[in-house]
């Protein structure tokens, strides 16, 4: 009997460490599993972040090209306005030949020139950082504006609606 109740002891000591050992390797394994989780969830916060950013950055982009377009539009509109001056065609007089008017007409050439000359000057001023004048911002009439830039030096003019 004492045997058996020794064999016994012996068999529950050795349950009990077995179980011990399985319940501190489980416990570390969990405190390892929870340290994953946590990089894990770091991971993830990091990259739902960038995503935000990315998100952020590709609608300024857009914008930023939105803008780029509408004054690459509006700069071609000039360049097409100013080709169709010195193209003009008439019924009358038929196509119009600069040269030939500065020939026949050499002071109203010189004059035209001066004056388009002095706008396009100061478009230059405008583009190297001048500030606009009250005239130029207010300039809503053909008249009024600098017809050799007007998407520069006249913001509110708008052709369309004239």
């Amino acid at each position: 009997m004492f045997n058996l109740t020794f064999v016994f002891v012996i068999i529950l000591t050795l349950a009990g460490g077995g179980g011990y050992v399985y319940y501190q390797k489980s416990q570390q394994e969990r405190a390892v599993l929870i340290a994953q989780a946590a990089v894990n969830n770091t991971k993830i916060a990091l990259q739902q972040q960038a995503l935000k950013q990315a998100d952020a950055d590709v609608r300024k982009i857009n914008k930023i090209l939105n803008n780029l377009e509408d004054k690459f539009k509006r700069s071609q509109e000039d360049y097409d306005n100013l080709v169709g001056r010195f193209n003009k065609v008439s019924k009358n007089f038929g196509t119009r030949d600069i040269g030939k008017l500065a020939v026949n007409k050499p002071g109203l050439i010189a004059k035209v020139i001066t004056r388009a000359s002095a706008k396009a000057l100061r478009c230059f001023e405008i583009l190297s950082g001048s500030p606009l004048t009250n005239k130029e911002i207010n300039a809503t009439k053909p008249s009024q504006i600098n017809a050799e830039c007007p998407t520069i030096a006249n913001p509110n003019y708008h052709p369309k609606e004239n």
